[in-house]
């Protein structure tokens, strides 16, 4: 049988979702309407389970809705969300498709309910959601040289560079700027010191250091206009 199930757990501020059979465009919008009025009593900072392991297709109309949801809980102040998958299943493909193509959250993959629970259980707070991006280019400066590359996903305290020039140093401070497209007449640009945390292949992580509230919010509202895309 085809349905979709949405709980909140008020105490623990968590919001699940069950997807069974196929998902229609009426299914999905469905669950739109559900998942909004299931949000009104959550706080910001709430977490997402989304169980798809018993989901064997997403029909493509029902992707638009399906991306109106992702905006909306980043609106709403999402922190983290763990998709539960099956690998077998088409919905399972369809869904790493998606996140590779559509600007939004990053979320976590595992296989069991359970082992969505307890990640969430002992997951940290990053001081604000990552979202993935496209084709973002970041410069950055270390030890009197540039570097280029563009930002693979983004949130207030951090970032993941994959880089194109110039690898930087596990634990290096680093100057990073950033220049979104023009967005009502006018781009926006970021100057952010960071810790570089990790490096591995092409790719690093950093942790922003000395960043003002005020720019956090200036940013935190960008990368929300930008999941919208």
């Amino acid at each position: 049988m085809d349905c979709i199930k949405v709980s909140a757990d008020i105490p623990k501020n968590r919001l699940y979702i069950k997807i069974i059979g196929k998902v229609t465009k009426k299914a999905m919008e469905d669950l739109y309407t559900d998942a909004r009025f299931h949000l009104a009593d959550l706080q910001p900072e709430f977490d997402v389970i989304s169980d798809y392991s018993e989901c064997q297709l997403i029909h493509l109309n029902s992707i638009p809705a399906l991306k109106n949801l992702m905006s909306y809980m980043i609106e709403k102040g999402i922190r983290e969300i763990v998709r539960v998958v099956h690998t077998e299943n088409t919905s399972h493909k369809q869904i790493l498709n998606l996140a590779t193509r559509v600007q939004g959250y990053k979320p976590i993959y595992v296989s069991t309910f359970e082992e969505a629970e307890e990640r969430l259980e002992n997951a940290f707070n990053r001081n604000g959601l990552r979202v993935h991006l496209h084709n973002l280019p970041v410069n950055y400066y270390f030890e009197n040289e540039e570097g280029t590359g563009n930002i693979i996903n983004m949130s207030t305290s951090g970032c993941a560079v994959e880089f194109t020039r110039l690898a930087p140093k596990a634990d290096a401070e680093i100057s990073l700027k950033v220049v979104f497209e023009k967005d009502d007449d006018s781009a926006e640009k970021f100057t952010i010191k960071a810790n570089v945390v990790r490096v591995s292949d092409n790719v690093f992580a950093a942790e922003f250091i000395d960043f003002e509230f005020e720019d956090k919010e200036r940013l935190w509202q960008r990368l929300v206009r930008e999941s919208r895309i």
